[in-house]
């Protein structure tokens, strides 16, 4: 775990007296607790403060698992929030075991205390042998249901639909209707599933969710996790290799190549100790770290590892069963699945881009985009015929990349800080016949600049026109390692039926509809699929004064 180091956290909007006392809590809205091998798993993911139940800025990131009983970890995601709020899904793949699951969400300041949320989600492997302690000799499936029957109340809202019967493949429409003056603003998402006739856990609701967390401020444990304000925490150290290598006030680097490339430098404390705060989500699996030093040589870099308190923590002690009458519904569910995944492709969810961010020298930076140039064969001969202010130097036995201030009319001895696709190169030898036609433009800032705590003669940041550079150069010493990518967020797909369009597809959906930032202002519709039986509308989310909305409503296809 992260301790003992010394470093700024830089808050803006909170003291420290204020996030010491803070409290978070995470509260999962999830599409169901069974599935069937093929099904998709959608969540939501509600960071509260847990005072109050309204939105918590604290942590940036939340880290969502689904875990075996064998405490195995069948799927981690890790969410960059956006004021508080996350969302993600997963399919349950046909190799997973019948058994008892467990889905687990938290933030690392959470588990000072050892909090976090936790779902019991039971799946089904229709393609195995089911063992035989999990076939019910009473007959009946063990299911864990809400006591609140087919439709849960709430004394402020209601559910507006038109009727309780509907045929296949037709619109429906709902609307919430508050009771006089509810304020209905907030964040809230919206499940539309066919009720359960599998084994199933007990759903947690928002208002059960609010009942039941603690919401004192205990002792701050002795893990000493960081909260991760400013987004996702990387600490590490570095050691001298001979033992005699002073590791104090040293600069270390990390970079994240790609499109939109994260850079960083940091200074070690007495320990060598060194932690980045990764501000914006990466989508790049390779970390870089580097001794930024010409003794760089002298040292090794070690990235501590996080340890998984949670699964420390988690007991399985519930079970379920199969009755043999279940085993129609078993096939139905299991067919439907098949078959929606055989028109995957008619019915893909789309990913949202990313935002566009920009690098940490723009806009002064003047940008030179090569194919407004006449191309050259090497960058060497680029940057004499193009680029006047870059030029290459000899230095010993290497070519190192340096920069013209003409604003200054002076020409400094100091290498400028060259980034390739993000990439820091403090050896510059393979630049120097490097083919210009793969480089899509070149941004330089010359003069000196201050970045963390080092000074620069300036910034060269190459860009390519793949955006995947790697140094080849083994005086470039670099430890890399693989970092879990952030989940990205989607527009979930919407069947449609205009027109009688799409009518010769197959439509076997279970779950017809997850919205998870669902607008109370407004009507949601939705169609109904080819399967017939009760299905289930879900409504679950906290408004922003901090009071928890669950509402359930039931209909029926014919």
């Amino acid at each position: 775990m992260i301790s003992n180091i010394n470093f700024s956290l830089a808050q803006k909007s909170h003291s420290e007296n204020e996030t010491l006392n803070s409290n978070e809590s995470v509260f999962v809205h999830v599409n169901a607790t069974s599935f069937v091998s093929g099904e998709k798993l959608f969540y939501k993911l509600y960071l509260l403060n847990a005072a109050d139940n309204k939105a918590s800025l604290l942590s940036k990131i939340a880290y969502v698992e689904l875990i075996g009983a064998a405490k195995k970890i069948i799927f981690d995601h890790k969410l960059f929030l956006e004021k508080g709020f996350g969302q993600g899904d997963f399919i349950i793949p046909s190799d997973l075991q019948t058994g008892n699951y467990k889905l687990v969400a938290y933030t690392k300041w959470m588990l000072n205390k050892e909090r976090f949320f936790e779902s019991e989600i039971f799946i089904i492997n229709p393609f195995e042998k089911l063992h035989p302690d999990l076939i019910s000799k009473s007959g009946s499936n063990t299911i864990v249901q809400n006591t609140n029957g087919n439709t849960t109340q709430n004394s402020n809202f209601d559910f507006q639909i038109p009727k309780k019967k509907y045929t296949k493949r037709e619109k429906v429409t709902l609307k919430l209707q508050p009771k006089s003056n509810q304020n209905t603003i907030g964040n809230f998402s919206v499940s539309v599933r066919k009720a359960d006739d599998l084994p199933s856990g007990k759903r947690i609701t928002s208002e059960e969710f609010k009942d039941s967390k603690s919401t004192e401020n205990s002792k701050i444990a002795t893990n000493n996790s960081l909260p991760e304000l400013r987004g996702e925490m990387i600490a590490g150290k570095i050691v001298s290799k001979s033992g005699s290598k002073e590791v104090t006030n040293k600069t270390v680097s990390l970079s994240i190549p790609g499109k939109n490339f994260t850079f960083q430098l940091a200074k070690t404390n007495v320990e060598g100790k060194f932690i980045f705060n990764i501000d914006k989500p990466f989508y790049s699996n390779d970390a870089i770290f580097q001794v930024v030093s010409e003794d760089q040589k002298e040292f090794d870099i070690q990235i501590e590892k996080n340890e998984n308190i949670v699964l420390n923590n988690l007991r399985f002690e519930k079970s379920f069963s199969i009755s043999p009458e279940s085993k129609n519904a078993l096939q139905e569910r299991s067919i439907a699945s098949q078959i929606e995944n055989a028109y995957l492709s008619k019915k893909t969810d789309s990913i949202i881009a990313s935002q566009k961010y920009t690098a940490f020298y723009e806009p002064i930076a003047k940008e030179y985009v090569l194919d407004n140039y006449t191309r050259f064969k090497t960058l060497k001969e680029t940057s004499v015929e193009i680029i006047p202010e870059m030029y290459f130097s000899k230095k010993g036995a290497h070519q190192f990349l340096y920069l013209r201030d003409y604003s200054n009319n002076t020409k400094s001895n100091e290498s400028a800080l060259v980034l390739v696709d993000g990439l820091l190169l403090q050896n510059t030898d393979e630049l120097y016949e490097y083919d210009s036609n793969l480089i899509d433009k070149i941004s330089i800032q010359p003069g000196a600049y201050y970045y963390g705590n080092k000074v620069f003669n300036g910034i060269i940041s190459i860009v390519t026109k793949t955006n995947d550079f790697e140094s080849t150069n083994p005086e470039n010493l670099m430890h890399k390692i693989s970092l879990q990518r952030p989940t990205p967020k989607k527009l979930y797909f919407k069947q449609e039926y205009p027109d009688n369009k799409n009518e010769r597809i197959p439509d076997y959906r279970n779950q017809l509809l997850w919205l998870p930032e669902a607008d109370l202002e407004t009507p949601i519709s939705f169609y109904t699929s080819d399967v017939s039986g009760t299905f289930e509308i879900i409504l679950e989310g906290f408004t922003s004064d901090g009071k928890p909305l669950s509402l359930k409503e039931t209909f029926i296809v014919q």
